[in-house]
């Protein structure tokens, strides 16, 4: 009754005073109007397997261009341009002849050629690089290398970086785990690694700050540290070194390429045989170093000391400064 009451008297103090209570809404600002002075059109064409630096710029228009004429620090060499390098060509509309031509050489500059009255000149933008610190945890079930690819996003690290990584770890724990045998389902690894991030916004892999892989049930920390001579070595938490003499696996694979398999032929076979009946490891450049010095680990085990000098000599012809194969040899060969 009340509400009534207050109703009534609200709307006849409005008919007395001729006052209304609802305002007509302000009109809204009108932007000025965006009047396009100079259009331009950018296209991006990519350096071709066995093509020349002036076919690319034929074919784009561009003339009076040389690379090479230029100060040291933007100047290229077209016979060192690699194939699938892209170049960056801006036109200014109506025109069909390009005003500016950008390369990006390494990651660290992008330089750029814009044409002028008397000719080309040329500028380096440089691209900031800024390390980042990530974590990254997570359950082995099949490999090291399949673990990381599934888990970490590509925003963290895109594939390459990954393989990167799985690489780097693979090298740290090379002398205390056999990543072809010892991972079970269930094995849990942590990583502390440091990324960096540019200011064009890509991501690469930078180091392993620290590690704690678990296999089997055994914890396998690993910490980075410098030396004041800048070699690397990282050590578990109990200060020893991870590096041995020798490695738990004679070769210093990066992944197994392919996988035992009855049903499946080796790809170099002339004949069809029953299956690969061995597992393929992808190896580094130094992988016959490597199997050496595994070879020389089994027959030393077996009291093969002429087997195990002689192994130690051939990898000491590849890489002289190998200790385990000098100090093998300082020990049992002869003078």
């Amino acid at each position: 009754m009340r509400k009534q009451h207050a109703f009534l008297l609200t709307v006849g103090l409005v008919a007395a005073t001729g006052v209304t209570v609802w305002r007509r809404p302000r009109p809204l600002p009108v932007a000025p109007t965006i009047v396009v002075s100079r259009a331009f059109d950018t296209v991006s064409d990519t350096l071709r397997w066995g093509e020349t630096i002036s076919e690319l710029f034929d074919r784009q228009g561009v003339a009076g261009l040389a690379l090479d004429r230029f100060d040291d620090e933007v100047a290229l060499d077209p016979r060192r341009l690699r194939a699938g390098m892209v170049f960056t060509f801006v036109r200014e509309l109506p025109g069909i002849v390009p005003v500016e031509v950008s390369v990006r050489p390494d990651a660290a500059r992008i330089v750029r050629y814009r044409r002028a009255a008397d000719g080309w000149t040329a500028l380096v933008d440089s691209i900031r690089w800024s390390p980042d610190v990530v974590r990254l945890e997570g359950t082995i079930d099949h490999s090291l290398y399949v673990a990381l690819d599934g888990l970490v996003a590509d925003s963290v690290l895109d594939r390459g970086e990954r393989t990167r990584l799985a690489w780097e770890l693979a090298e740290i724990y090379a002398w205390t785990v056999d990543f072809t045998r010892d991972i079970r389902p269930g094995d849990h690894f942590r990583v502390l690694l440091e990324r960096d991030v540019s200011s064009e916004g890509e991501v690469r892999f930078g180091r392993v700050l620290a590690a704690d892989l678990t296999i089997m049930g055994r914890r396998l920390p690993a910490f980075r540290f410098v030396h004041p001579d800048n070699s690397l070595a990282y050590y578990d938490d109990r200060g020893l070194s991870l590096r041995r003499a020798f490695m738990r696996y004679p070769v210093r694979f990066r992944r197994i390429s392919s996988p035992f398999s009855p049903a499946r032929p080796p790809p170099a076979a002339r004949r069809r045989p029953a299956g690969r009946l061995g597992v393929d490891l992808a190896v580094g450049l130094n992988g016959d170093v490597d199997a050496r010095l595994g070879l020389a680990d089994v027959l030393l085990r077996r009291r093969d000391i002429r087997g195990a000098v002689e192994q130690c000599r051939k990898v000491l012809e590849i890489s002289p400064d190998e200790p385990a194969a000098r100090a093998v040899v300082a020990r049992f060969g002869k003078p």
